[in-house]
């Protein structure tokens, strides 16, 4: 239908009954559907941010169908004027993301693997596509734990590492050859052990070991026999399986009992070896689960369940919940997963009275940006946020449900250049680009119920300074920055001190809400029941 319009746009928008070739009923057809072109836009904009934000990482699909590769050759034709601009950007970004196909993109990774040398492993780990805006993922780089090439698991693994703990300090990194580990894990093909902090932190080192299995059987034997490596404590452990059968050559019930079995059976290992982690007064066990020409599998075990798999971290990445804060989450919300990206959740909460529900949207990002790019990188990155809360809207957990939206978004690349004077600054650039999207997306804005948007970023000082950037609905959207004071040990928010007033105020006083007004409190009450009425 928007052929004939697009072709119009640039001088002859005025001619459109000289220049249409068919009848005035067709023509009338025509014009009542180019009336919501408006919204039909922000529907194909939607989808097209969802597509580019999944395939931002690479190797998160193979290749896009042809049919779809057609529409957006085809949406790349159309004009910049007319509506149609921010169509034709994103159709050209997805083509320009997915211009080659996964195993091509796989080959040419191996050879980076072949050609650099350990010593420029962590620069290739830090690497980011700013044409193609992707970078090789997790998800690509395990599917070589299981190369032939020994040099290659090695290079791989060690790039997987320090994707892993991008935005910790992480040194030491080194293949783990003493004869003792080696000859007491006949399972393993290959040990790895590193420092590292989390972000802000110095004060304190961490130790963290991986360990990579050529498959599923040899859980078993890991389980048998384990000897870990000689430092007196291993705070972190992760179990790489490099091989788990192709899922994609079942059928669904099939390949969900595949995966339950699977999961069962790394359960049993982590139970199993529960007191040998326990003596290295180790606090985590992530473990990856390497399928056949499909994503892997990401499984989170910890100390304080007992060992036990944590199903509300499933598939997230193994620093992922530390980044997003799902611990301090789950400290006043009982979670439900609606969906687990790679760098994103979505989960669904209710407090422990049963009095409040909240749809929570956090994701992480390591895409760095400037203060020239600021305020347009949120902006996109807010606008992303609103797509996925829309698509979770429509999971069956939350029919009859109306909670409120909240959105945490953490950018773990410093800022260059920046200082404590930029505090304020940040704050007024955060200010500005929630504005924009109140102003541009208000509608959506109330139909979302977003209620909460909340920007962690680090300020390029020494040691780094997290600073938390805050707009609230029941505050008029009005911004305010926060600096972080970080526990010493495990880097999580202990304090927020307000930049402008300098009122500190606690980890739980952030989750909550400001104290509501009359009006918030009719607000949310009429949100509570489904209405958008702003009263």
């Amino acid at each position: 239908n928007e052929r004939f319009f697009a072709s119009l746009v640039g001088g002859d928008e005025t001619q459109t009954i000289q220049k249409f070739p068919g009848t005035p009923a067709e023509l009338l057809s025509k014009i009542l559907a180019h009336n919501v072109l408006s919204e039909s836009l922000n529907i194909v904009s939607s989808l097209l941010r969802s597509l580019t934000s999944h395939f931002t990482i690479e190797g998160a699909i193979s290749a896009l169908p042809q049919s779809l590769v057609t529409h957006l050759k085809e949406f790349c034709t159309l004009p910049e004027g007319g509506g149609y601009g921010q169509v034709k950007s994103l159709a050209q970004q997805l083509l320009t993301q997915m211009n080659k196909p996964l195993s091509m993109r796989r080959d040419d990774l191996r050879n980076t693997f072949l050609n650099t040398t350990r010593k420029d492993l962590a620069t290739l780990a830090n690497s980011y596509d700013s044409e193609r805006r992707m970078y090789f993922g997790l998800d690509l780089i395990s599917s070589f734990f299981s190369d032939a090439d020994a040099s290659i698991r090695s290079k791989a693994a060690e790039v997987y590492i320090l994707r892993t703990y991008r935005g910790f300090h992480i040194e030491d990194l080194e293949v783990v050859d003493t004869k003792d580990v080696v000859d007491g894990t006949p399972a393993a093909c290959l040990h790895l052990m590193w420092t590292f902090s989390p972000p802000g932190v110095q004060e304190k080192a961490l130790k963290g070991y991986a360990i990579i299995l050529p498959d599923m059987s040899a859980c078993e034997s890991l389980a048998k026999s384990w000897t870990l490596p000689s430092a007196p404590e291993i705070t972190e452990v992760h179990i790489l399986v490099a091989k788990v059968d192709n899922m994609l050559r079942k059928n669904s019930g099939e390949s969900a009992e595949a995966l339950s079995g699977a999961i069962g059976k790394t359960s049993t290992m982590v139970t199993s070896v529960a007191s040998k982690l326990d003596a290295k007064k180790c606090v985590t066990v992530n473990v990856l689960l390497a399928h056949e020409e499909h994503v892997p599998s990401y499984l989170h075990f910890q100390k304080s369940t007992g060992w036990k798999e944590i199903p509300e971290y499933r598939n997230m990445r193994s620093t992922l919940p530390f980044l997003i804060e799902l611990p301090q989450i789950q400290s006043e919300f009982t979670l439900s997963p609606l969906e687990h990206g790679r760098i994103f959740a979505l989960d669904f909460g209710v407090t422990k009275d049963k009095k409040t529900e909240v749809m929570f949207a956090r994701g992480a990002t390591h895409i760095a940006m400037g203060l020239d790019t600021f305020q347009s990188a949120i902006l996109s990155d807010l606008l992303t946020s609103c797509d996925f809360i829309e698509r979770a809207m429509l999971h069956p957990t939350l029919v009859n449900k109306h909670p409120a939206a909240q959105i945490f978004l953490h950018s773990l690349p410093p800022i260059p250049g920046t200082t404590e004077r930029d505090f304020k600054y940040l704050q007024v650039l955060f200010g500005s680009a929630v504005q924009q999207l109140v102003a541009e997306s208000g509608p959506r804005i109330l139909k979302l119920r977003i209620s909460k948007i909340e920007v962690k970023v680090w300020v390029a000082t020494s040691p780094l300074t997290a600073l938390r950037l805050v707009a609230e609905a029941s505050m008029g959207w009005e911004a305010m920055a926060f600096q972080e004071s970080l526990d010493a040990l495990t880097g999580s928010p202990v304090s927020f001190k307000n930049v402008d007033s300098a009122e500190v105020c606690s980890s739980l006083e952030m989750l909550r809400p400001h104290l509501e007004t009359q009006r918030s409190s009719k607000r949310a009450v009429a949100r509570r029941a489904g209405s958008t009425y702003i009263y």
